[in-house]
């Protein structure tokens, strides 16, 4: 019993070796938390985190396969365009006129993500905001995936 408890402990983890792009951007910009990437843009963290993971997209904007994350969910690695997005809280706003970043994690609508160049900040940092207060804006959920080889 146990020898088959070994195999099968095994062959699992020979699985779960295999880890996502979308999992490889997320740790990027974990491992890089506090610090500046590139110029400190918000961009900067995604292409840095994309190119590591060896994802295939095109610059600016098209990040992976884009997804109505309204239907489907968020996932963490996603990465996320805001266009003129405002969210109104209960004690003040946030603006996103143009920002990208990559989400750490999702419940429902509330979203942590992992960014940078926000609040005057050129630093890795997090955010939660709750996807229901937003008041006007697009935002564009796409998922990583690798490159075809």
């Amino acid at each position: 019993m146990r020898k088959l408890l070994s195999i099968f402990i095994f062959c699992m983890s020979l699985v779960g070796i295999s880890q996502t792009t979308a999992d490889k951007v997320l740790d990027f910009a974990k491992k890089n938390m506090g610090k500046k990437i590139d110029r400190g843009e918000c961009w900067d963290l995604a292409n840095a985190a994309l190119n590591n993971a060896n994802a295939q997209w095109g610059s600016p904007f098209n990040f992976g396969d884009k997804l109505d994350y309204k239907k489907l969910g968020l996932k963490p690695g996603d990465v996320l365009q805001f266009t003129n997005v405002k969210f109104i809280f209960p004690h003040g706003s946030a603006s996103f006129p143009k920002h990208t970043a990559i989400v750490y994690a999702a419940n429902k609508n509330k979203v942590t993500m992992i960014h940078q160049n926000f609040n005057n900040k050129r630093y890795v940092d997090t955010l939660t905001v709750d996807f229901d207060k937003i008041k006007n804006g697009k935002i564009e959920a796409f998922r990583p995936k690798a490159k075809i080889n």
